[in-house]
């Protein structure tokens, strides 16, 4: 099973903020006169005995994909958090049928194809699997004059299952 993790900083340790089923969302308050938010999260394969592929991660507001200009949400990997330069230049929201990470917030493997902050890496293979916390960064950003109140950000995440080898 895939899971999401957040880093706990006073302790270090890697905490679950969601275990296989993706439901449970991040929760944003919008402030009058717009806000943003950027967190870190993990992305780790908890099952030695599958592997995935093919992963794509994209974002999700109130279980509906995110349209209009009011809210952006946008996804990078990698271990440092991205610059304001680099947010700036990323593809927001976007439509769920959409995988191209120029086009819409979408973290995609392989590794290879793309920019690398624009993927993550399958998750294993048929040999072994492949446990280890890979990060992914997540921004959400509301202009000025949105609805004041909570909103709720989902990941939905695509992949194929597969069985590593005895």
């Amino acid at each position: 099973m895939i899971s999401i993790y957040k880093l706990n900083d006073g302790t270090g340790a890697f905490e679950p903020v969601s275990s296989g089923d993706f439901e449970a969302p991040a929760t944003f308050n919008i402030s009058p006169g717009g806000s943003a938010l950027t967190k870190k999260f993990f992305i780790r394969n908890d099952d030695e005995t599958k592997f995935y592929t093919g992963l794509v991660l994209r974002p999700s507001v109130n279980n509906s994909p995110i349209s209009g200009l009011s809210l952006k949400v946008k996804l990078l990997s990698g271990d440092k958090a991205p610059s304001d330069t680099r947010w700036a230049a990323v593809a927001a929201n976007g439509s769920l049928s959409e995988l191209d990470p120029g086009e819409a917030a979408v973290l995609q493997s392989p590794l290879d194809g793309g920019a690398i902050d624009t993927r993550l890496p399958n998750l294993g293979t048929k040999n072994a699997a492949d446990t280890k916390y890979y990060p992914f960064w997540i921004r959400i950003e509301a202009a000025k004059g949105s609805p004041i109140g909570a909103v709720s950000c989902e990941l939905i995440l695509t992949y194929t299952e597969g069985l590593v080898d005895d």
